[in-house]
């Protein structure tokens, strides 16, 4: 008893919010398991001694007692951190789904609790079977057939893990150390889009080749690592990231600003857009699974709806938000009219003195990009251009470039410092 006791209480503090969610399942499938098959396991062995003390109180000459019983008080934390789980991370409740935890879930519901005598023991039971229902209910699919994940597949359906540290010039390995021993690095984790992409401007999608290929560009990773350089570009500041994606930029930026004073209104505000409804509502999830939300915000906004006449960007739903001093892109442009109407979006977003930080793969990689300074020159705003790999002895490209799509040694990329003076 005292064993499941503590295995429950493990799994409660492994599920307080949507990043520990995440981290366990992959520090159990780092250890050669499944997070969501030892929950199952738990769950059935927590119902299993629930109605063996039932049946040995049913048939002992004293009154069965459910609300007092330890059997009873596990159950309700194990289910109650069970639907933790399925309100937090639909991913990992799909996975204890097929991993039998429907079927006993279907076991709990279906038992019929008229046989006990005791009106407050009959309130227990549906009391508990209750909470099976709004468990039942937060699924996607009930109740799902028993057919388990191998590893593999929970693997490549965890979410990118990030250890995005500061960039340094000399020894990498050695810096590395340095920055992970002083805390001054951020682990940001990534859910994806599991959509097809069907066009080259969905990004945050899946690719077209394999739903297990990672939808990260190799800038948004350059990009979130010069951040993590440059803290004070973004502490204290309004932060606008345009064609967010899945969002690291804007997780990393809302990171450093987390980390600033207690007193929240010193610590600036991120909002991260793109156009595409399934992006934002992923982003959206992104923001909650890093715990930023009291920082962090997700909106609609769409270059093309943006107009040099207004002081201001536009939400998709004709709303002007306010201007702000910094704007960050990674990866933003795939054709010549998107570089033009991302200078239009950075110009109206961008209070006098503001700067915007884009960092772009080169026009061998990614079409129109070599249209993007002209555009901004031609809005009156100032532009200074830098090879990615020249800075900090290239090590901004050192780190995490296999988690993303599309990197090849050698690849260039650009960033953009662009001034509205």
């Amino acid at each position: 008893m005292e064993a499941i006791s503590s295995q429950i209480s493990e799994i409660e503090e492994a599920v307080r919010s949507c990043k520990d969610i995440a981290l366990q399942r992959k520090k159990s499938l780092d250890s050669g398991c499944s997070f969501a098959a030892h929950l199952t396991t738990i769950f059935s062995d927590s119902l299993n001694r629930w109605f063996g003390y039932i049946k040995r109180s049913d048939d002992a000459t004293s009154t069965i007692s459910l609300d007092s019983a330890k059997e009873t008080t596990q159950l309700i934390k194990l289910l109650e951190s069970y639907r933790r789980v399925a309100e937090n991370d639909l991913t990992f409740s799909e996975e204890a789904g097929r991993e039998g935890a429907h079927a006993l879930l279907v076991k709990l519901i279906k038992w019929d609790s008229s046989s006990l005598e005791s009106e407050s023991d009959q309130d227990t039971f549906l009391a508990v079977q209750d909470l099976a229902c709004e468990i039942a209910a937060l699924s996607t699919a009930f109740p799902m057939r028993s057919s388990p994940f191998t590893l593999e597949e929970l693997r490549h359906r965890l979410p990118l893990f990030f250890d995005i540290l500061p960039a340094t010039v000399g020894n990498l390995d050695k810096d590395q150390q340095q920055a992970r021993e002083s805390g001054s690095g951020l682990t940001i984790v990534i859910n994806q889009v599991h959509a097809r992409q069907t066009a080259q401007k969905d990004v945050g999608f899946v690719p077209p080749m394999s739903s297990l290929t990672p939808v990260m560009w190799p800038s948004a990773v350059a990009l979130s690592r010069w951040l993590l350089s440059n803290p004070d570009e973004v502490r204290r500041k309004y932060v606008l990231e345009i064609g967010a994606g899945c969002g690291l930029v804007g997780l990393v930026a809302a990171g450093i600003c987390e980390h600033e004073d207690e007193l929240r209104q010193d610590r600036g505000t991120v909002y991260l857009t793109d156009f595409n409804d399934v992006v934002v509502k992923n982003i959206e999830r992104n923001i909650s699974l890093n715990g930023l939300s009291d920082i962090a915000r997700s909106a609609h906004l769409d270059f093309y709806e943006q107009h040099v006449s207004v002081d201001g960007w536009k939400d998709m739903s004709g709303l002007i938000r306010g201007q702000v001093d910094l704007v960050l892109g990674a990866d933003i442009i795939c054709q010549k009219d998107d570089a033009y109407a991302a200078a239009i979006s950075i110009f109206c977003a961008l209070r006098d003195g503001g700067k915007a930080i884009v960092v772009c793969a080169d026009s061998k990689h990614r079409f129109g990009v070599e249209f993007f300074h002209d555009a901004c020159t031609r809005l009156g705003l100032k532009v200074s251009v830098t090879n990615v790999s020249e800075l900090y002895d290239g090590n901004l490209v050192a780190m995490n470039m296999e988690k993303t799509t599309g990197f090849v040694e050698g690849m260039r990329l650009t960033m953009y410092t662009v001034l509205k003076m």
